[in-house]
């Protein structure tokens, strides 16, 4: 039977105060070797993600929101031979 990476994710919450910082948090299972998470968002109404940090092995990352409103994190595990991904939406406000 063939094994699927599966990729967790988590915020401490999801509404956050603007200006207040994020924490976001990965895990996986099912992994072959050493995961790499990629953290990245997008703005609710945009298609296009952009990067919060790179493939790294660091299990969580801190973020501020660029302004507020609603977002989508993503987080991409990848362990040299299959991708996962795990989204999670949050809000911004004032």
């Amino acid at each position: 039977m063939r094994r699927i990476l599966k990729c967790y994710g988590s915020v401490y919450k999801t509404i956050y105060k603007y200006g207040t910082t994020n924490k976001i948090t990965a895990s996986s299972a099912n992994a072959s070797g050493t995961v790499k998470y990629k953290y990245e968002f997008r703005k609710a109404s945009s298609w296009t993600y952009e990067t919060i940090k790179d493939y790294t092995t660091s299990t969580s990352v801190s973020w501020n929101a660029p302004q507020t409103g609603s977002f989508t994190l993503r987080i991409t595990a990848y362990d040299g031979t299959d991708y996962a991904i795990r989204t999670i939406n949050i809000k911004v406000k004032k």
